[in-house]
């Protein structure tokens, strides 16, 4: 994630150390490697959005997105991996998966 942020251990908060215009040059390089390379692309972003750590990331991530120079050739999708698929859940979707 071409986010500027830092966490003290995983329990921590998430603290931004770039604002946005900083963050604008290192998003723009990185989303235009990859649109160069792939084409348009759709990022599902796995982060839970209930978590304010995560989705202080998820908001920035966002925000870069859709103010983005290349923002027609990025979609975004967010995917609760763990609210969807955690314990038990995850358990069967490998079974139906394999």
């Amino acid at each position: 994630m071409p986010i500027f942020w830092e966490q003290k251990g995983i329990t921590e908060n998430v603290l931004l150390t770039r604002g946005p215009e900083l963050t604008k040059k290192a998003f723009h390089k990185h989303a235009s490697d990859i649109v160069s390379t792939y084409g348009p692309c759709h990022i599902i972003n796995l982060l839970r959005y209930k978590k304010r750590r995560e989705a202080l990331l998820t908001r920035e991530y966002v925000r870069q997105c859709y103010e983005s120079e290349l923002k027609d050739k990025l979609t975004t999708t967010n995917f609760d991996f763990h609210g969807y698929c955690g314990g038990e859940r995850y358990q069967a979707l490998k079974v139906l998966v394999n």
